[in-house]
């Protein structure tokens, strides 16, 4: 019969009851969840915004809502992988400069890496390639395959693996096996994150503006417009976000 392959369950949206089992690696400085409360708190802002209503102190209510919002986006990024022997997971690395770790929890698995410079010789196709790594005769078959450094390791049980941002990687069981992996950004690549957030906001506040949002705004170019709601309202959230009641409230949700 078929061999069923679990690639990325997202198990812990459905059992919130397991989340305390997981434990970030100490070595890991993992900056995603106070982006994510950042962002969702600067939306919320702008949806005040546009509505012409008072940004104010949060009550409770919101900051439960708001709560709940973000531990579901940040648990969508850990993943399980329950996978036979012999399942393979692709040469690729991760979309949005993301780093990875995964912990193997049952079973042995084999990853190939390379380098995030390696991808010119790799056919990549966007953020995949078609090489098998330990494929016969990769040289001959795929042009500049020869200047490649792959990097190889087994994972045992209990073993961790990272991969930092835009690094090549694919991955085989050997035996029946159980991973764990998050994706996360770090202090200093979670700007990438941020802003491609908020130029998604920013497009979609800019075309409420332009279609009558604001009497003075109706009408203005969106280019324009997007420039107005980064510098000016997102500024204006941004200020009031720093506060020292904004750090406050994020005690109870970055652990």
């Amino acid at each position: 019969c078929p061999r069923l392959y679990l690639n990325g369950w997202q198990f812990f949206l459905e059992h919130a009851e397991l989340r305390p089992g997981v434990r970030l690696p100490c070595w890991i400085q993992d900056a995603t969840r106070r982006a994510f409360w950042r962002h969702q708190k600067l939306i919320e802002g702008v949806e005040r915004m546009l509505q012409g209503r008072h940004v104010g102190e949060d009550t409770p209510e919101a900051l439960n809502a708001r709560r709940e919002v973000v531990l579901r986006d940040d648990w969508e990024l850990v993943k399980l992988f329950l996978s036979p022997k012999g399942s393979v997971t692709r040469l690729h690395y991760d979309n949005g400069q993301a780093h990875a770790w995964l912990t193997q929890l049952r079973g042995r698995k084999l990853f190939v890496c390379y380098p995030p410079e390696d991808g010119e010789f790799l056919s990549a196709r966007d953020s995949s390639s078609p090489i098998d790594p330990l494929a016969v005769g990769n040289e001959q078959r795929w042009a500049g395959y020869e200047h490649t450094t792959p990097l190889v390791t087994i994972l045992e049980e209990g073993d961790t693996i990272l991969v930092p941002v835009g690094v090549w990687h694919y991955a085989v069981s050997l035996t029946p096996s159980i991973t764990l992996m998050r994706n996360f950004w770090t202090p200093q690549t979670v700007h990438h994150w941020v802003e491609r957030k908020e130029d998604e906001a920013a497009r979609v506040a800019a075309s409420i503006l332009q279609k009558g949002g604001n009497a003075k705004l109706k009408g203005r170019p969106l280019s324009v417009l997007q420039e107005f709601c980064k510098r000016v309202m997102f500024a204006k959230l941004k200020l009031q976000i720093d506060s020292s009641e904004e750090n406050h409230a994020l005690e109870g949700i970055l652990t």
